[in-house]
């Protein structure tokens, strides 16, 4: 069984980019255009300024890198933003949870199964989708379909079809 493969939607990137950009001039505008502003506010405005360039710039580099962002085959699933460069095997796959509002899906790994690969895996998400379902494991959030160039319901169909281990739980 061939691997699935999901891009950036372009249309979301340019969005983002320009939302930034809109934002980085609204801040120059603001902190330039009163001379009067409290230095705190402008050390403010700066930070949040540089803040959302690096988020512009990583929008401009997927823009233009043709990687997949989430990539989901017989071997297990990667997500390139979340879980890492490696891809999570399914055997430590322990739930897929299939999240309504917003439309989203979390995976919970199996923390023993996880251990014993030689990937590392880590994720900004983990402590509070653990809270949230109250798992064990590692827990990653997958890129949303609203940013991807498929819908939700295609990404869900290729979960389903590659994670047909025994073990792997969906939920909803």
């Amino acid at each position: 069984m061939n691997s699935k493969k999901f891009y950036y939607r372009k249309s979301y990137l340019i969005r983002s980019v320009a939302l930034t950009a809109a934002l980085f001039a609204l801040a120059l505008f603001l902190v330039f255009s009163n001379p009067d502003y409290d230095p705190r506010i402008a050390i403010l405005f700066l930070v949040i300024i540089a803040l959302y360039s690096i988020k512009s710039a990583r929008f401009l580099w997927e823009l233009f890198n043709p990687q997949p962002v989430i990539e989901i085959g017989p071997g297990g699933i990667l997500d390139r933003r979340s879980i890492g460069k490696l891809p999570l095997p399914w055997s430590a796959v322990a739930t897929i949870i299939l999240i309504s509002r917003p439309r989203g899906v979390a995976i919970i790994a199996n923390d023993e199964k996880r251990l014993t690969s030689a990937e590392t895996l880590t994720s900004r998400f983990s402590n509070f989708l653990r809270r949230k379902f109250n798992r064990g494991g590692a827990a990653f959030l997958l890129t949303p379909a609203l940013a991807l160039d498929v819908e939700y319901d295609d990404l869900v169909q290729a979960l389903k079809a590659h994670a047909t281990a025994p073990h792997i739980r969906f939920q909803q």
